[in-house]
């Protein structure tokens, strides 16, 4: 069975837009919410199957998730484990692209 990480498309993750992830890195853990999913468009679609490590992995659009986190608690990029109940835990790259007074802000792509 694949992991719902190597299948997943922007349509899984509409339905859990508003929705808190625990975020767990080495030292720390922190609810962040999911914004946004954006679609980045027929010229960013994998056209054609990949295999890695022998497992055929389907085409899909690549599409970007946006999540907003405490201001007093952040990174600025890195590989952490994300937890919800409808996808488990994932392990994603984030990067944070923006702060401000109230949150700061994180984008992982999948493509």
């Amino acid at each position: 069975m694949q992991d719902f990480i190597t299948t997943c498309t922007a349509d899984d993750f509409d339905p859990l837009v508003g929705d808190a992830f625990m975020l767990t890195a080495a030292d720390t853990a922190f609810e962040i919410k999911l914004l946004g999913v954006k679609r980045l468009g027929a010229g960013s679609k994998r056209d054609r199957p990949v295999v890695i490590d022998g497992v055929e992995l389907p085409a899909r659009e690549a599409f970007a998730l946006s999540f907003s986190g405490p201001v007093d608690r952040g990174f600025q990029q890195g590989i952490f484990a994300l937890t919800h109940p409808a996808t488990g835990e994932l392990h994603l790259m984030l990067t944070c692209f923006d702060a401000d007074a109230d949150a700061r802000f994180y984008e992982a792509v999948f493509s």
